[in-house]
């Protein structure tokens, strides 16, 4: 899976900008970070399909583990569109 982040998202979560590489779209996702109502929300948005993901209400403690949160809400996505785990 491949994550492009916004230059703020990335700061947000200390990242440093890598070199991009070639993914297939329906792996390729873009993410920002935004505020809505004074809470930090991240939007994932599927390369392919536009498929969109919205996290809202992000605290500090979310954004140490934000992986972690990452792969658990891939997995209750899956989970949710009846995909099961083989």
């Amino acid at each position: 899976m491949l994550i492009q982040a916004t230059a703020k998202l990335r700061d947000e979560l200390n990242l440093e900008e890598l070199e991009q590489k070639e993914s297939p779209a329906l792996f390729s996702w873009h993410a920002n970070l935004l505020k809505i109502n004074k809470r930090k929300t991240v939007v994932l948005v599927n390369d392919a399909c536009a498929y969109t993901v919205v996290l809202y209400g992000l605290d500090k403690d979310k954004f140490t583990n934000f992986v972690s949160m990452l792969m658990l809400v891939s997995k209750m996505l899956l989970s949710e569109m009846g995909l099961k785990k083989v």
